[in-house]
């Protein structure tokens, strides 16, 4: 079910509290998923700021998995970022697998052809390879 309105600053609070374990943080970002249309552009920034900020590679790779599909330019450029400069590998193959919402999009092809070229690591070039074939 859909969160109420008056629920989302409570969950949107918990999502950007650091000292929340980082489940409990996720926990929160799957519930705001659910919200209404209206607190959608709010929860977009939110996360993205989580992917950015985060203190735990935990929670930016699980915060891109749990967005994944949805279509914002404020997301995608948080995802890029991750692609392009976590500095955990994990993070950066879930940005590789999860860009392919934005596959088509020329700054995402570029990073994603820079990524399945240069990354150290194997799985992200790997990942970046099927990301690009889709």
């Amino acid at each position: 079910p859909p969160v109420p309105d008056d629920g989302v600053p409570s969950l949107k609070a918990q999502i950007a509290d650091t000292t929340k374990t980082p489940e409990e943080r996720i926990q929160a970002l799957l519930q705001l998923r659910t919200t209404a249309s209206k607190e959608r552009a709010a929860l977009v920034d939110s996360v993205a700021l989580m992917i950015e900020t985060s203190e735990s590679a935990d929670v930016r790779a699980n915060a891109i998995r749990h967005m994944h599909g949805v279509d914002s330019p404020r997301l995608k450029q948080a995802v890029l970022l991750a692609l392009t400069k976590d500095a955990d590998a994990r993070v950066r193959e879930q940005a590789a697998k999860d860009l392919d919402t934005w596959r088509r999009d020329a700054d995402v092809a570029a990073a994603l052809e820079a990524a399945k070229i240069a990354d150290t690591s194997e799985k992200v070039r790997r990942r970046a390879s099927d990301t690009l074939s889709k």
